[in-house]
């Protein structure tokens, strides 16, 4: 896989805290992320752990486990002797760490960037001179081995774009980003949570988050009104084409469709499908012209015809119908104006004859 950017985890914005699961090590974040990644069909981002982080994050679990045992202890003197206790202490805990760590990484497709190995004088030579991401009172030695692990792994990792995922701002001073770009000919930038990521990818990759949220809320806004929209159509369709029509041969249809004889009014109309196809922005403003289409049933109390005289059969007649169909919307208000609509499959085509029973004799006869 080509990688076009890279989202690189620091400490602090992928471990997990908590003490309820002692052997959990990373918080929802790459889940998050990841799952960000599907919903738009991203597959040009890759995320990376380094070493020094997985192995900081191994030992901070391991200090919370010795200090819950310790906790446990002191409250269950008096148990010492229960088998469940024993196996609790001498359970191998980094072992169970790992086994978590390699769980994550492969659920979720995550790199591991290797410890690169710092002489000593280099990172002596960094304190002293106070090199980003060294600070004030020589911090810094782990965030260092970091920085350089990073761009060791960029050099070897070229045309891509690198996302340092950071609460820490002594990763975004302009002296990292100008060695970073030297270094490696790529861009960094630091970002402190999942918002600004899914925002800059949003730029970046012209996902058009706005514009997809935006959708969203306007179909699912649009489909709350469904009984004001078949009331619509109803009335356009009643207004334009009449209802059912018999002819002599037992043909029902929509007048105006290859039928002939008197017209039927329809009894019940149900809206069974509606799907949001576009929506664009009209130059007023909270206007917008929505495409639609709807699956509708009609169906109609009919009498079939009979080759006797005298009697006939009474059953309901349906009729499926796609229908294509454009509204304006006002978002502010919520009115709808039907501005036109047309059927896509002729009518008939899936019509369906549901007879009754027993046959009746037709008034008069």
């Amino acid at each position: 896989m080509t990688m076009k950017i890279v989202i690189v985890f620091d400490t602090n914005n992928i471990r997990y805290e908590l003490p309820d699961d002692l052997y959990r090590m990373f918080n929802g974040d790459t889940e998050s992320i990841k799952q960000f990644f599907m919903e738009h069909k991203i597959v040009d981002v890759k995320m990376a752990i380094p070493e020094m982080v997985v192995d900081e994050i191994y030992f901070q679990r391991l200090r919370t486990i010795d200090g819950t045992i310790e906790k446990m202890d002191k409250i269950t003197k008096g148990l010492r002797t229960i088998p469940a206790t024993k196996i609790l202490k001498e359970r191998d805990h980094l072992k169970m760490l790992k086994k978590n760590y390699s769980e994550h990484v492969s659920k979720y497709k995550v790199d591991l960037i290797k410890n690169v190995k710092v002489p000593s004088q280099v990172l002596l030579n960094r304190s002293l001179k106070k090199i980003p991401p060294f600070r004030e009172g020589d911090n810094g030695f782990k965030d260092t081995n970091i920085w350089l692990s990073l761009l060791e792994y960029a050099k070897k990792h070229k045309k891509a774009e690198y996302i340092l995922f950071t609460a820490d701002r002594g990763f975004a001073k302009s002296a990292c980003m100008e060695e970073f770009a030297q270094t490696t000919g790529s861009r960094v930038s630091v970002l402190k949570n999942v918002d600004e990521i899914k925002e800059y990818l949003d730029k970046k990759l012209k996902l058009d988050l706005k514009l997809k949220k935006l959708h969203d809320q306007m179909s699912n806004e649009i489909k709350e009104k469904s009984g004001t929209i078949l009331t619509i159509l109803k009335k356009h369709f009643s207004n334009e084409r009449g209802g059912f029509s018999y002819d002599q041969f037992g043909y029902y249809g929509m007048m105006g469709i290859g039928s002939a004889g008197e017209s039927e009014n329809i009894d019940e109309y149900n809206l069974t499908g509606l799907r949001v196809n576009n929506i664009s922005k009209k130059e007023k403003k909270e206007v917008y012209i929505v495409d639609l289409e709807a699956d509708i049933e009609e169906s109609k109390q009919v009498e079939s015809p009979s080759i006797h005289a005298s009697t006939a059969q009474v059953g309901a007649f349906r009729t499926r119908k796609q229908i294509n169909f454009q509204i304006e919307y006002n978002s502010s208000d919520k009115e709808i104006d039907l501005m036109f609509a047309a059927f896509r499959n002729e009518p008939y085509a899936q019509a369906a004859w549901s007879p009754g029973w027993p046959p009746y004799s037709r008034p008069g006869e």
